[in-house]
């Protein structure tokens, strides 16, 4: 088998980049694999040994048996396979199963007639009013309930999805489409050092951007530290484009007066982010509002054998309890924030034991080893029973 899988890859600042790459190293292992970028990024490509990388102009379809699709919520990563799904249908992998930034840049804006057909389409009982949500007070559209998604999901042999929620939900949002769920995978680190003795340390992982709520884990960390001064933070991830947030976020940290206890790094390399990660005793994945994604730095931190204390949102509520602690979105998640992170500092032992059933769970069902084999069974599946001719070659000139 030969198979496209389209994505983009590192050093591109996606977290679909990082991961991506990670599973063509396993896949690469078992198949023949091209990985198909946009153009613009080919020169600069970093790609698993053995894996071929070609521009999408220079993407010959003849040979290849499937093409997979990473797909995300950016047009400038993801905008380049959009028409190609549509003439070339094979599995479609949807990082985030809503889409309004892709379709925002796509169509011109959120009130452009392009944007507003597509949301007729995509679901016609929004042609009277979109579906809302409230988001600290404010009203802002339920994209969730509006996933922009339809048109490519049925355009598609298959649709992998990271949570079980997600696959229910789209199944009935598009009938008759092939919906499976497949974890998000992590890679499973066995070295439990890196704790620094008689301290408690709790990080907060991912781009700082509002969805991640960085400044409310700031806030509660505060007092927490309070009460336990023997505590720390670490916060690391790709800062915001316009670097407000990140900047926000080191302003509360000296008003605060926690410049000594909150480390703040962006943009550093997996290796550093794995270590970094593996210094703390649990972290903290808030996500609100989503778009129905699942968290990869919460998957990197239970393959590290780290709990995690998150936000209850349904795609995160379907993992164990022990490792993955749930806290309210909207009234009482600084309360139950605050709570959260004085039991592991009460009981750090206990936090231990809970990132082991973490770091077995990923051991078990979604190691890179794992979820890799899972894809390939379904591209056999998929490419035994496809009805198409190749279509033509896709080349400059």
């Amino acid at each position: 088998m030969r198979l496209a899988v389209w994505a983009p890859l590192p050093p591109q600042p996606s977290g679909v980049a990082d991961y991506v790459s990670s599973l063509l190293v396993e896949l690469a292992r078992a198949v023949d694999v091209v990985a198909v970028v946009r153009d613009a990024a080919r020169n600069s490509t970093v790609a698993p040994a053995g894996v071929e990388v070609v521009a999408r102009s220079d993407y010959d379809a003849r040979g290849v048996d499937l093409d997979i699709y990473h797909f995300g919520n950016h047009a400038r990563f993801h905008g380049y396979m959009y028409g190609q799904i549509r003439r070339r249908p094979g599995i479609l992998v949807l990082h985030d199963p809503a889409l309004p930034d892709f379709h925002h840049d796509l169509c011109g804006g959120y009130a452009s007639t392009l944007f507003c057909d597509e949301a007729r389409f995509d679901t016609p009982e929004v042609a009277c009013a979109w579906p809302v949500r409230y988001v600290d007070d404010r009203v802002e559209t339920d994209w969730l309930r509006l996933p922009l998604c339809r048109r490519l999901v049925e355009a598609s042999q298959a649709t992998i999805v990271h949570s079980r929620w997600v696959a229910d939900t789209l199944t009935a949002h598009c009938p008759g489409a092939r919906i499976v769920h497949r974890h998000h995978a992590a890679t499973v680190v066995d070295d439990g050092a890196g704790r620094e003795k008689g301290v408690v340390t709790f990080g907060a992982f991912g781009g700082v951007t509002p969805p991640k709520r960085t400044a409310r884990v700031v806030e509660a960390f505060a007092v927490v530290h309070r009460e336990a001064p023997r505590t720390r933070l670490v916060i690391c991830g790709r800062a915001d484009a316009e670097g407000t947030q990140l900047a926000g976020v080191r302003q509360l940290v000296a008003a605060l007066g926690l410049a000594g206890s909150v480390l703040v790094r962006t943009d550093v390399p997996v290796a550093e982010l794995t270590r970094l990660m593996a210094s703390c005793d649990a972290t903290i994945g808030l996500r609100w509002p989503t778009l129905g994604e699942t968290s990869g730095p919460m998957m990197r931190a239970f393959g590290i054998g780290r709990i995690v204390i998150a936000s209850a949102v349904p795609q995160v509520r379907e993992f164990d309890g022990r490792y993955c602690r749930l806290v309210p979105v909207g009234e009482g998640e600084h309360a139950a924030l605050v709570g959260a992170m004085r039991d592991v500092v009460a009981d750090p032992a206990a936090a231990r034991a809970a990132g082991e059933a973490a770091r077995d769970f990923v051991r078990r069902a979604a190691s890179f080893e794992v979820v890799a084999s899972q894809y390939l069974e379904l591209a056999e599946q998929v490419s035994a029973t496809q009805v198409r001719s190749p279509g033509p070659a896709l080349r400059r000139g």
